[in-house]
């Protein structure tokens, strides 16, 4: 009864885990991959904190694909990280719920330096919500 009930409330967990499990190598192979796979954005938003962190989701148009995201200030990309946070919520879009993720501006950026573009990494396709003012 117990081990039922720890399943039960690790529902989510299990599900990424044998979805992960099940397609590792897919994931883990970059060798051959085309280089703009992450340039097809379905679709993706952002939303500023009062703390400089950045959070939102992003998915790439295949849905076995992270989308890679790229912070741009004053036409200079500051930071490149994956899209790749479990949301809850995205289960109902995509079969794992992987595709959000969460930046820390860096400590030196000012008030000056004009707007914070968030996008899809080597494109101009800006996320829902983005320019943001710091």
């Amino acid at each position: 009864a117990a081990r039922a009930r720890i399943l039960a409330l690790n529902e989510d967990d299990l599900c990424l885990y044998r979805y992960v499990e099940a397609n590792l190598d897919y994931f883990t192979n970059h060798r051959g991959r085309p280089p703009n796979i992450s340039s097809r954005l379905s679709r993706g938003k952002v939303y500023g904190a009062e703390d400089g962190t950045l959070r939102g989701w992003a998915l790439a148009h295949d849905p076995n694909q992270l989308a890679t995201i790229e912070v741009r200030v004053g036409g200079n990309a500051v930071h490149r990280c994956y899209a790749d946070q479990f949301v809850p919520w995205l289960k109902k879009v995509t079969p794992h719920g992987v595709g959000g993720f969460e930046v820390c501006l860096p400590a030196g950026l000012s008030a000056g330096s004009g707007p914070v573009r968030v996008m899809i990494a080597g494109t101009e396709k800006d996320l829902e919500g983005s320019p943001l003012v710091v």
